[in-house]
């Protein structure tokens, strides 16, 4: 009778144990091995969360790969919301294409998984042949440094509005990146948004980019050998956000800074001086003479308007010329012009006869 209860407790276990996958747990439809970040709990239909961590073995191979919302065990057939993508996690994979149109949930910080589940970490597409990463749909909050610092092939970056920290030499290195994007935030949601040191490094072919989100600080050497050309803040600039040197050695000729913040003038000024500070005199001028560029547009659109306007009388004068009315005001006007010629004969008349 013992042994009996003993096995019907070992048996009502495996039935209601919670669903603890291992490392390459995964069922037929999943070509992914998965880390556990929370179990799913009682029953089938429950869904817990897991961090992808790399392919099963055969798998390796697919160009076009897909991260699901949510992946199942073979072992336990639970279900796990995919919250995360481990470092190195797909490095050196023939992947060039990374489709995250249904990674809704990558980055969900809502369950109160481990932070070490959550996001995509360091080098997680290394050595992969992906030309572009869109992850618009995923709730991510930190770009790490995905890519190799060589990398040639990445040429677009789609950011979510949840992105508040750009990571350290998170786009190092990106030689042929031109396109990055934040997508538009909508209130009342707003988010600081961080850029930490070498982010930008040695992006050769990025020329404009944009910040939607409020900016709170930029980094010593952010934009460091860069060929930025235009910089866009249309959030609020925060007072003191900007550290000193952010832009030092950026290689553009001249930087474009347009700003609408909130904020008065002075701290348009004050980002200037702030962020090329350590850059020497050279630079502030740049930034004055892009001012003065920007005048002497407006000058020049009044000097083209003048002609315009001059022009018109000039090409009017023959028609102007030909009408009586204005021959009557000529032959007025000329009245005092010619009263004198014709006064003079008789005043020396006058004069003669006196």
């Amino acid at each position: 009778m013992k042994k009996f209860k003993l096995f019907v407790l070992a048996l009502f276990a495996m039935l209601n144990t919670n669903a603890f996958a291992a490392v390459g747990d995964y069922d037929a439809n999943t070509i992914f091995r998965f880390q556990i970040a929370k179990e799913y709990v009682a029953s089938p239909e429950a869904v817990g969360s897991a961090m992808i961590v790399g392919f099963v073995a055969g798998y390796e191979g697919y160009a076009t790969t897909k991260i699901p919302a949510v992946i199942e065990g073979a072992t336990s057939h639970g279900k796990y919301k995919v919250i995360g993508i481990a470092a190195n996690a797909f490095e050196d994979y023939a992947i060039t294409t990374l489709d995250l149109t249904e990674a809704e949930n990558l980055g969900d910080a809502s369950g109160g998984e481990a932070a070490t589940y959550i996001g995509i970490f360091a080098n997680a597409f290394k050595g992969t042949s992906i030309t572009t990463l869109d992850l618009t749909a995923t709730k991510i909050s930190t770009v790490n440094q995905w890519f190799e610092t060589t990398n040639k092939k990445v040429t677009t970056v789609k950011l979510p509005t949840t992105v508040t920290t750009i990571g350290t030499s998170a786009f190092e290195g990106l030689s042929a990146l031109e396109t990055l994007t934040f997508a538009e935030q909508t209130a009342p949601a707003k988010y600081g948004l961080t850029i930490n040191a070498d982010a930008f490094k040695n992006t050769m072919k990025l020329k404009t980019l944009t910040l939607p989100a409020d900016v709170t600080s930029i980094v010593a050497n952010a934009f460091e050998k860069t060929y930025l050309e235009t910089l866009t803040i249309s959030g609020d600039l925060v007072a003191g956000a900007v550290v000193t040197g952010a832009f030092v050695k950026n290689g553009s000729q001249a930087l474009t800074l347009n700003f609408t913040p909130t904020e008065t003038a002075e701290i348009t000024t004050s980002f200037a001086q702030d962020a090329f500070g350590a850059a020497g005199d050279d630079v502030w001028v740049t930034f004055i003479m892009v001012m003065l560029s920007q005048l002497m547009e407006h000058l020049l659109l009044m000097a083209r308007v003048t002609s315009f306007m001059a022009q018109s009388l000039i090409s009017l004068l023959p028609h102007l010329i030909k009408s009586r009315f204005t021959t009557r005001v000529v032959h007025i006007l000329m009245v005092p012009l010619l009263l004198p010629q014709v006064v003079s004969p008789f005043q020396r008349s006058r004069t003669m006869l006196t």
